[in-house]
Parts: structure tokens; C-alpha cells; sequence
């Protein structure tokens, strides 16, 4: 009876639009008319022969890889280096981890800001002589997809640091004790105490870096709206244009049902091969 009011409302908010969306997947519904014709499986058919979802899949894979593997390295690098920071841990902890509590709103504006013609990054590559051109971090096809990629990075490193750190502070001192006993060095016992007890933190940072890379909306759309020359048009964005810039609400919830399945089936798998790989002491 006490979850029941929070149960309604999800159901109300999440799993009533849901079960709608896909009953549009197979209708060639426009958004906004009563007039919904059921078509079968034609989008679905349509997607997969759609070059622009293959452009859309292809840059999503290389802003989800990109993104898991640096945040997920710096993570595991910051929260080692926080550890022995001793009293300060905290501090710093609060710093790194500022970044994901802004708005990604306001962080892409920032750093649409700080990417400008007249920007921040273009200033000081000037003024340090590094180059005497403007950069177009944003408006060159070859820099946007890696410009947003760090902001990515930039944002949500921290968060993830945090769940390495935390991971970090439940491996008991005695390991470390014993292998001090055994002559190991700084990288013997990372590699061979700290690492593989980080599995279990591990599994948990990279599977919530993956799903929140995968439907990463907001920075995208704010620095770049998939472009240019949509080569930064990752999935979420090829769905919410076709769905209210083309009208094409039926086409682009077959495209969502897609992108849930990939999440569904990339997060299970991440799962299933890192649990293998913990350990326990």
C-alpha cells in the first residue's frame, strides 16, 4: 500500500507511454492526427535499410566506445590517486564530482561557449602560439564527434570515480600489508590486488556509462544537433528529429525499440563477462 501511489505514477509516466510507443512502432502515425494506419513490420524493414540509421549506429558505437573506456580509465585512475590523498579525499572528491550535478543543459552551453569561433580554446591556442587559426571544433565533420566526446568524458568522470572510489575503500588493507611483505611494487599490487577486486565497481561504472552513453540526448543536441553534416547524430537524435522535425512518430518509436533492444542486449552481455571476471578474497 505505501509503494502503491509511486507504482501508479510510473506506471502513468513510463510504462503506459511505453506499451503506446510500441503499438506506434507498427503504425504509420505522424504525431499529431487521429488517423493511424497499422502497417506491420514496414518501419522496422525501413530502419534497417536506412542509411542515415546506419550513419546514426555507427557514430553512437564510436561516442559509446570512446566515452566507456577514457571514463572508465580516468575513474580508476583518479579514485587511486584520491585514496592516498588522505583528508583531502573528501574535498577533492566533491570537486571532480561537481561536474555531473550542473545541468547538461548548462554544461553544453558552456562549452558550445567555450568551442565558439571567438572561444576560450581558440584564445589560448593563440595566445601559446600553438596555432594561428581558428579551430572549428564544432562546425568540422572531423572534430565535432570527438569535441562532444569530451565534454562526455568531462561531465561524467567524476560520477564514475566515485564508484571506483568507493569500491576502492572496501578492499581490505591487509592484502596490501601482505603484499608489501612480498616485495611488490606499485604496479605489481594494482595489477595484481587492487584490479582485480575493482571488478565488482567496475562492472557497475561501465554498464551505467554504456546505457547513459547509448541514449546520450542532451550535450549532443545542444552542441552540435547532430551535426554537422550529421556526424554527430547519434541514435536518440535521429529518433527525436524524425518524430517532430519529419512528423514520422511511428518510424522513429520502431528506431527507440531498436536502440532499447541494443542497451538491453549490450547491458546483459557486459554483465555476464565481467561478473566472470570477479573475484573474491
Amino acid at each position: 500500500m505505501f509503494i502503491l501511489p509511486a507504482l501508479v505514477a510510473f506506471c502513468f509516466v513510463r510504462i503506459v507511454p511505453m506499451l503506446k510507443a510500441f503499438y506506434f512502432s507498427f503504425t504509420d502515425w505522424d504525431g499529431y492526427s487521429d488517423d493511424v494506419k497499422f502497417i506491420g513490420f514496414k518501419n522496422f524493414v525501413r530502419l534497417f535499410q536506412d542509411p542515415t540509421v546506419g550513419n546514426s549506429v555507427v557514430v553512437t558505437l564510436i561516442f559509446v566506445i570512446s566515452s566507456v573506456l577514457v571514463i572508465n580509465a580516468f575513474a580508476v585512475l583518479f579514485a587511486v590517486l584520491l585514496k592516498a590523498a588522505g583528508p583531502l579525499t573528501g574535498m577533492y572528491r566533491s570537486v571532480f564530482f561537481l561536474p555531473i550535478v550542473v545541468s547538461p543543459v548548462a554544461v553544453a552551453f558552456i562549452w558550445r561557449s567555450m568551442y565558439s569561433y571567438d572561444g576560450l580554446l581558440n584564445y589560448l591556442l593563440h595566445a601559446l602560439q600553438i596555432t594561428t587559426q581558428h579551430i572549428g571544433w564544432l562546425t568540422d565533420t572531423k572534430l565535432a564527434l570527438l569535441s562532444v566526446i569530451i565534454v562526455n568524458i568531462w561531465r561524467n568522470t567524476g560520477f564514475h570515480m566515485v564508484i571506483i572510489l568507493a569500491a576502492l575503500m572496501t578492499i581490505p588493507k591487509e592484502l596490501y600489508e601482505a603484499s608489501d611483505i612480498d616485495g611488490c611494487n606499485a604496479w605489481q599490487k594494482f595489477k595484481s590486488v587492487t584490479l582485480p577486486l575493482l571488478t565488482p565497481g567496475l562492472t557497475v561504472s561501465v554498464i551505467l556509462a554504456t546505457i547513459g552513453s547509448l541514449k546520450q540526448y542532451d550535450l549532443v543536441a545542444v552542441l552540435t544537433g547532430g551535426g554537422p553534416v550529421n556526424s554527430t547524430q547519434v541514435l536518440s537524435i535521429k529518433i527525436i528529429q524524425d518524430a517532430f522535425r519529419y512528423n514520422e512518430s511511428g518510424y522513429a518509436s520502431a528506431i527507440s525499440f531498436v536502440l532499447l533492444f541494443g542497451i538491453l542486449t549490450v547491458t546483459i552481455l557486459q554483465h555476464w563477462i565481467l561478473k566472470k571476471k570477479e573475484v573474491e578474497y
